[in-house]
């Protein structure tokens, strides 16, 4: 049986939203977890940024980006519109980094972050937002 996951890319002023993974606080990803049994990617993502970055989603893309990070198929969505400010929820550090910080060596899956940066840039290059 599959397992699925959904992460946010939530942007401003050409930064994302990150999150420190719990197992290693110098990791940094987007902010998201696991799809739970009865539950949509959709409110899963929900669900998880306001557990992780207190914020409410009022605005979410359709899944741009469909990965595998050898465990979970990973959903991707952008959070047009949100309320609130993020702040971590767990004691962990909520952050917006650069494209370079998140997708470096030193990120919690590189190359999952970046191609799912190169989707959000079709996303709103297409649906005219750049």
């Amino acid at each position: 049986m599959s397992k699925f996951a959904a992460v946010a890319i939530i942007a401003q002023n050409n930064k994302f939203l990150s999150i420190a993974r719990k197992s290693n606080k110098n990791l940094f990803g987007f902010l998201g977890g696991k799809v739970d049994d009865g539950e949509t990617a959709e409110q899963a993502i929900v669900r998880e940024v306001f557990e992780e970055a207190g914020i409410q989603i009022t605005k979410l893309s359709k899944s741009i980006h469909y990965g595998y990070d050898g465990e979970y198929c990973v959903h991707c969505f952008v959070v047009e519109e949100y309320i609130g400010t993020p702040f971590s929820k767990e004691n962990i550090e909520v952050n917006f980094l650069t494209y370079e910080e998140i997708t470096n060596s030193k990120s919690a899956y590189p190359k999952y972050n970046s191609e799912a940066i190169s989707a959000y840039y079709q996303y709103k290059m297409y649906s005219g937002c750049l």
